[in-house]
């Protein structure tokens, strides 16, 4: 599992560059063409690490879905798919499903799209870590 998790740090850091390239590259036209090389490898990083997170969330979502663990069932089903904040747990999965976009050329050679699927992936991050904490503070804990 350490694979799935240095594929979420490599997203983040390749989010996180896309945004400030992506910004520099929309409001500095001058500077837009020296940047231009630079984006499609992060694009590509930013890809590949995108669709490694996806399939951890796809293998979380069936892993806890079809437990015998009945605890871990319940919590899935009742704290984070389902329940008051199940929201936030649809929302990162379908945030996690923008950045597939840039399996798309046309989403990957303009500034604007890759800015916007960067921001997504940012938002995710936000969104995976308001899942731990609200469910754990908030969820029923056995006694």
């Amino acid at each position: 599992m350490i694979f799935f998790s240095i594929a979420g740090v490599m997203f983040r850091l390749c989010a996180v560059a896309l945004v400030v390239l992506a910004s520099i590259s929309l409001s500095a036209p001058s500077v837009r063409d020296r940047l231009r090389h630079l984006l499609p490898p992060i694009t590509c990083a930013l890809l590949v690490s995108a669709s490694v997170v996806a399939a951890a969330y796809l293998w979380e979502l069936l892993a806890a879905a079809t437990s015998s663990n009945l605890f871990e069932r319940y919590t899935f089903w009742h704290a984070r798919a389902g329940g008051s904040y199940a929201w936030f747990f649809w929302l990162t999965l379908a945030l996690a499903l923008v950045p597939l976009l840039l399996w798309f050329v046309r989403f990957r050679q303009q500034p604007l799209p890759i800015l916007l699927i960067a921001v997504a992936s940012l938002l995710l991050w936000v969104t995976e870590q308001m899942i731990v904490a609200i469910t754990s503070w908030f969820a029923p804990h056995p006694q």
